[in-house]
């Protein structure tokens, strides 16, 4: 799958908040409701692992995926507020939370390696 379009990357303290368009043309969105296109569970794992990758500047793989809350659904064209916070507590874990229009959609804690 193409990468997805980083608009923009900012750090602080705790982590990065990064936004990213959900273009229509993605192929994630193929076979995923024609009329009303959803962006699936493990194409947002994709983009977590893209987002991530930019945020350490390195590519990474997810290991593992400790917690995830699917709240809403993401569709062509949101731009999507990536939250990332570091868990200090166990390396290469991060929480997260994906929001569309200030409403939170995705959330959980992913755990990730160099890949």
């Amino acid at each position: 799958m193409k990468p997805f379009p980083i608009e923009t990357v900012a750090s602080d303290e705790q982590g990065w908040t990064v936004e990213v368009d959900v273009p229509a043309d993605c192929p994630a969105f193929r076979g995923h409701f024609p009329e009303e296109p959803v962006l699936p569970a493990i194409a947002q794992f994709r983009l977590l692992e893209q987002v991530i990758g930019r945020c350490l500047e390195t590519d990474v793989v997810m290991t593992g995926i400790p917690s995830i809350r699917l709240r809403r659904k993401i569709q062509a064209d949101d731009r999507v507020v990536v939250r990332l916070d570091r868990l200090p507590e166990q390396p290469g874990a991060f929480r997260f939370s994906l929001a569309v229009k200030n409403v939170r959609t995705t959330s959980g804690v992913v755990e990730v390696r160099p890949s």
